[in-house]
C-alpha cells in the first residue's frame, strides 16, 4: 500500500499519494510553468510510482492555448503508452483552457462539486499592437476560427468516441464493464437556430429526458450545443454541464 504523502514544487500544483490513486491539484492559471509542473507530477505518479489512476482537481481561470495543447499532447501519450486513467474534478472556478481539461478527463471520471462554476468560450486574443492592417486582422480571425474548431472537436470526439464504445459494449452484453452508463444520460432534442436570441445557457436545451436502453444523442447535436455555449460565454452550473455531457457527475 502506498503511503499518504503530500508533495509539490509550488503551492499552485500539489499532489497527494493515496493507496489507489494520485490526487494532483491545479490551483493556478494555465501557463507554461503550471502545465510543466502538472505534467511532471502526472509523469512521476505514472512512471515512478506506477499509479494507474491520476485524479486532477482543478481550480483555474484558464490561460494560454499553447500550454493547453502541450498538456493535451501529453494526455494522449499517457493514455496510449501507459494506459493511464485520468479523472478530473472541478473544485471552484474552472474556465476556458481549464474547462477543456476538465471535459477531457476519462469518461465516467469527470466530476464537479455542486458549488463549482464552469465556463466555456471561444478563443480570445490580446495584442499590444496599436496599428493592425485589415490583412493582419483577417489572418488573426482565421487563426481564431481554426483554433475554436480544433478545441470544439477535441471535446466532441472525446465524448462521442467513448459513447460509441459504450454502446458497442452494451450490444455485446457487457454493460457492467462500461465506465459510465450512457443510457442514463440526458438527451438533447432540438437544434439551436439563432444563438443571439438566447438569454441563458439553459435555454440551449428545450427538452431533457432520460431514455432507457438507448441514447438519442448525435454528434451533430453535440456540436450545435457546444458552439452555442461557447458563443454565449457564460458560466454554467455543474448540473447543466452534465446535461451538455461536458462532465459525468456532480459530487459532494
Amino acid at each position: 500500500m502506498k503511503a499518504h504523502t503530500e508533495y509539490g514544487d509550488s503551492a499552485n500544483v500539489t499532489v497527494r499519494y493515496d493507496h489507489d490513486k494520485a490526487i494532483i491539484r491545479l490551483n493556478d492559471d494555465i501557463d507554461s510553468h503550471s502545465i510543466f509542473s502538472l505534467c511532471d507530477e502526472v509523469e512521476l505518479a505514472a512512471s515512478y510510482y506506477h499509479y494507474s489512476f491520476v485524479d486532477i482537481h482543478i481550480n483555474s481561470q484558464g490561460g494560454s492555448v499553447p500550454a493547453l495543447e502541450y498538456f493535451l499532447t501529453q494526455m494522449r501519450r499517457w493514455r496510449r503508452q501507459q494506459n493511464l486513467t485520468i479523472g478530473t474534478l472541478a473544485i471552484s472556478q474552472v474556465a476556458s483552457a481549464a474547462a477543456v481539461i476538465l471535459s477531457l478527463g476519462d469518461i465516467g471520471y469527470r466530476r464537479a462539486y455542486p458549488s463549482a462554476e464552469v465556463l466555456y468560450h471561444n478563443a480570445r486574443v490580446s495584442t499590444e499592437a496599436t496599428h493592425l492592417t485589415r490583412s493582419a486582422l483577417q489572418a488573426m480571425s482565421r487563426q481564431l476560427l481554426e483554433l475554436d474548431d480544433r478545441m470544439l472537436h477535441e471535446v466532441i470526439d472525446h465524448v462521442f468516441e467513448n459513447k460509441v464504445l459504450a454502446e458497442r459494449l452494451e450490444g455485446d452484453g457487457k454493460a457492467a464493464e462500461r465506465p459510465y452508463r450512457w443510457t442514463r444520460m440526458a438527451c438533447m432534442r432540438t437544434q439551436i437556430a439563432d444563438f443571439t436570441q438566447l438569454a441563458e445557457p439553459a435555454d440551449l436545451i428545450s427538452e431533457v429526458e432520460c431514455t432507457p436502453g438507448q441514447s438519442h444523442l448525435s454528434k451533430e447535436q453535440l456540436e450545435t450545443a457546444y458552439r452555442a455555449l461557447c458563443m454565449l460565454d457564460r458560466s454554467i452550473s455543474p448540473q447543466l454541464a452534465c446535461k451538455f455531457l461536458l462532465i459525468d457527475e456532480v459530487v459532494g
